[in-house]
């Protein structure tokens, strides 16, 4: 656990023998430093490659970021999600650009997840990358 990460961040670790490779997307510089440091006293860990892409700053991406968290994580549909300490529906948003992350229980949750999101409105494209545990 990390405490700066969170649904505005996405984080993919793959480990090749000792080498650790960290690739996704990051709101603030100091999160992609903080985290390629703590991975690099993992044990068994030789090498981190720090693929981590910060985002651009913008005040519109901020606000974006933050309604269609409320597009989601408002509807009472996605309760079971919400209440989790760390929700598993990550939003990126890069440019006025939104892209899904993580993992749901169901297709219907990735469908109703999706438009939740094309719902709320001022984002150029909505990308759904959220993979589904069972159908």
């Amino acid at each position: 656990m990390y405490y700066a990460y969170g649904i505005f961040d996405n984080v993919n670790l793959e480990a090749q023998g000792d080498k650790l490779i960290v690739s996704g997307q990051v709101t603030q510089p100091f999160k992609k430093a903080d985290m390629g440091n703590m991975l690099t006293r993992v044990k068994g860990v030789a090498t981190v490659v720090n693929n981590l892409e910060v985002l651009p700053t913008s005040n519109f991406d901020d606000r974006l970021r933050l309604t269609v968290a409320r597009a989601i994580y408002g509807d009472p549909f996605f309760l079971h999600y919400a209440d989790q300490p760390l929700p598993p529906i990550h939003i990126i948003v890069k440019n006025g650009n939104v892209t899904l992350e993580g993992m749901v229980a169901t297709t219907m949750d990735r469908t109703k997840a999706a438009m939740s999101a094309r719902g709320a409105g001022l984002s150029f494209s909505v990308v759904d990358n959220l993979r589904v545990e069972r159908s």
